[in-house]
């Protein structure tokens, strides 16, 4: 993965969003609100990049299950 990688977050396998992923494999620059209010969401990130660090490629959450492809070009 390239330090400037995009990644494309689905929910329910419909596009919710898409970010960067920074140096240290957190996802910026992505306005989507990946839950049901902004803590939600904020746990939703973290989940997904604790994912991204174990090679997984969807986490279940409350409100949907996310997965999510990265865009090395």
């Amino acid at each position: 993965m390239k330090l400037t990688s995009k990644i494309h977050i689905y929910r329910n396998n419909v596009w919710a969003g898409t970010g960067t992923i920074s140096p240290e494999g957190a996802i910026v620059d992505c306005a989507a609100v990946l839950g049901i209010d902004q803590d939600d969401s904020d746990d939703t990130y973290d989940a997904i990049e604790d994912a991204m660090d174990t090679d997984e490629c969807s986490v279940t959450r409350p409100d949907g299950v996310y997965s999510w492809v990265i865009d090395d070009n």
